[in-house]
This record gives C-alpha cells, sequence and structure tokens, in this order.
C-alpha cells in the first residue's frame, strides 16, 4: 500500500515521512522505512 501527503512545500517530506512511520510503527508491524534518497549524509572527518 502506498500512503501520500501533500504540503505547499516538500522541504520537510522525509521528516514528515519519517515521523507517519514511526506512528504507524507504533501500533502494527510495517516494516523497515528504506532509506530517502536525497537524505543528507555527515561528512567524512578524515
Amino acid at each position: 500500500p502506498y500512503f501520500f501527503m501533500h504540503a505547499p512545500d516538500d522541504t520537510f517530506a522525509p521528516e514528515n515521512a519519517y515521523a507517519f512511520h514511526a506512528l504507524l510503527a507504533a501500533r502494527a508491524d510495517v516494516g523497515e522505512l528504506p532509506p530517502w534518497p536525497g537524505a543528507p549524509r555527515q561528512q567524512r572527518l578524515f
């Protein structure tokens, strides 16, 4: 199944998806949420 959330600005779409998944996962076995393709990565120190 798919669930779509719409907002005027999708800047916070990854955060909204993670928050919704956490709420849903607390009530049902929904599996893992795959990593967001555009998620920022921490810079390497070395």
